[in-house]
């Protein structure tokens, strides 16, 4: 016998989690869906709690790699191939280390008689519980098949959602940077050429010009100690944002920020109504859903909406209501959810409202890449001129004196 440490979802939609004592990981997970609970992972209370203390830069898997292997497995089971040699071929096939690993644990689970969902949840790092939530329940409908093909396509559609504002962003970031090193450039090589000339003159310099010798050799001299600062700074900042406070208050903050702020929420309405959508037309119960849809949802104020959802879901008033009282989702999705609550037709309508908000999110991202360029580019213009004018201030005044 060893203690177990897991989480389940109960029927009531509450997260439970604790530690019990058993012979093996699976009477933990039998004894807890004997007591009509749905669970979400389970393993020794050591390796778990290795688990919950992750380090500061934990290394997420590959999702579009994540993605291909769910569909290969698919597509395996759906001509006809028994579990055991589909996981087998991947494991040959796959060249990431990580998902060779995971996929000869499994195996090696399937073949001692653990269900799949029960074997991957043995590879938390790998798996989510949304994945192993999708998988146990295909395993519990007898469509498996159909299930892993329906979460390859929603891990493929939210890498997709996510290249698409990292591909937006890298010219904005590569165009700051550069902006940043011109300017270094410009104090540190060029204007210190003009200070022998302001020292002969012997004349009092304007302000804005002492000010820019005052930050040439600032540069200069103290330059060095600026990576280490943004490094040290950095550092500070992200462990201050693993407290839940922190983090809170740092969600609320970036929807508050214009245009970025937009295109946040309308990222996170896509990925709830995505993950919402694919487990409830996989049969998911709702308070089910709910829980493992708040799971994937990053940001915090998101996160508490959900929770009240969740709260009034358990006296069976349906989602669009609550949804339409936090205040944090658009109306647009509000409304649709509604029309599929009262066509039941609720899985494909949220499905068809992430559609609508994967393109909001283009549109989003167009319009911000749109403002950013010219303003990066007019505010880089403006603070080269700034230095300019102050050396050109000061050789005038030299000049002068000179006369």
């Amino acid at each position: 016998m060893a203690n177990f440490r897991y989480r389940a979802l109960a029927a009531t939609g509450e997260v439970l989690s604790g530690e019990m004592e058993a012979a093996s990981r699976s009477s933990v997970i039998d004894h807890l869906q004997m007591q009509g609970h749905w669970p979400i992972e389970a393993g020794p209370s050591d390796e778990t709690a290795g688990r919950w203390r992750q380090p500061l830069l934990a290394r997420r898997p590959p999702q579009r790699a994540l993605a291909m292997l769910i569909r290969e497995l698919a597509t395996l089971l759906r001509a006809g191939m028994p579990l055991d040699r589909s996981l087998a071929m991947l494991t040959g096939m796959t060249r990431t280390r990580r998902f060779r690993r995971a996929l000869e644990d499994a195996l090696a689970r399937v073949r001692a008689g653990s269900s799949l969902a029960d074997a991957l949840a043995a590879q938390r790092d790998t798996f989510s519980p949304l994945h192993i939530g999708m998988i146990r329940a295909g395993e519990a409908g007898g469509q498996l098949p159909d299930v892993l093909a329906r979460l390859g396509a929603l891990l493929a559609r939210a890498q997709e959602l996510r290249d698409t504002v990292v591909s937006a962003l890298i010219y904005p970031l590569v165009l700051l940077v550069l902006a940043g090193v011109s300017v270094i450039v410009i104090l540190t090589v060029m204007v210190p050429q003009f200070e022998p000339l302001f020292e002969s003159a012997g004349a009092a310099l304007p302000l804005s010009t002492s000010v820019l010798l005052f930050l040439a050799h600032g540069l200069r001299d103290y330059g060095w100690l600026l990576p280490l600062a943004a490094v040290i700074m950095g550092s500070v900042l992200l462990q201050q944002r693993r407290t839940p406070e922190a983090r809170a208050w740092w969600d609320r903050a970036v929807l508050r920020i214009p245009l970025v702020g937009e295109l946040v929420a309308k990222i996170e309405t896509a990925r709830f109504c995505r993950c919402l959508g694919t487990l409830l037309g996989n049969g998911v119960s709702l308070l089910a859903a709910l829980s493992l849809s708040r799971d994937a949802i990053s940001n915090r104020t998101f996160q508490g909406a959900v929770d009240q959802v969740l709260q009034h879901s358990k006296e069976g008033r349906g989602i669009s209501g609550p949804l339409r009282r936090t205040g944090v989702f658009s109306g647009l999705a509000v409304d649709l959810i509604q029309i599929g609550e009262e066509s039941g037709s609720l899985p494909e309508t949220l499905l068809r409202a992430a559609d609508t908000f994967d393109a909001e999110v283009k549109h989003a991202t167009d319009r911000l890449l749109a403002l950013m360029v010219p303003a990066i580019t007019i505010g880089l213009g403006g603070l080269v001129a700034a230095i300019v004018g102050s050396v050109l201030s000061a050789i005038l005044s030299v000049n002068a004196l000179a006369i």
